[in-house]
């Protein structure tokens, strides 16, 4: 029952992480962008998970476009420089009162990756241009993005879902006494 020794340079890493429980209604904040060979977070665009399967605690269904917060954006972009992170990534917070709690990062494309590029953020695009080592590409490509740090708008309002597991989702809670019917029918 030996401890294994800790990766050099990284102490600690072999332990276990704790992480508070934060109960929370189903709407979950999540942050979605590019980091560049610099660091620097150079696109992201903000949405709220608003329907989950299993409900409260899994993947995504529903999407809302949402503000994009710069105090949340600089935050990650931290992260990301410390870890030594380049490229695609989708961050989840928990909203608390006032505050939005860190509960994930993905460091790789994920499932609902086509709102944001319907929303003009081609992250699969500029992680093409970051592996092909075209850096010249790769900073004509961030320019022409909105300013990431502008916050405030989120642009029209606009809504994403993946149907076929939604339908399920909601069918399954309407028969098992978990949805009403007008709820689902709100949905």
């Amino acid at each position: 029952n030996q401890r294994q020794p800790a990766i050099t340079g990284i102490p600690g890493v072999d332990l276990p992480v704790l992480q508070a429980y934060q109960s929370v209604s189903e709407r979950v904040y999540t942050v979605d962008g590019f980091v560049d060979t610099d660091g620097t977070i150079v696109g992201a665009a903000a949405c709220a998970k608003i329907l989950q399967f299993p409900r409260r605690s899994g993947p995504g269904l529903c999407f809302a476009s949402a503000p994009l917060e710069p105090e949340l954006v600089d935050g990650l972009e931290r992260l990301c420089r410390a870890g030594g992170y380049r490229g695609v990534f989708d961050a989840e917070f928990v909203v608390s009162g006032q505050d939005k709690l860190l509960i994930d990062v993905n460091p790789r494309f994920y499932n609902h990756m086509a709102f944001e590029v319907d929303r003009s953020l081609p992250l699969p695009w500029l992680a093409y241009l970051a592996a092909a080592g075209d850096e010249a590409a790769l900073r004509r490509a961030a320019q022409r993005l909105a300013p990431t740090r502008a916050g405030a708008d989120a642009g029209p309002e606009r809504i994403y879902v993946h149907r076929f597991p939604a339908f399920v989702q909601l069918a399954a809670q309407r028969v098992f006494g978990r949805m009403t019917r007008e709820e689902v029918r709100g949905w």
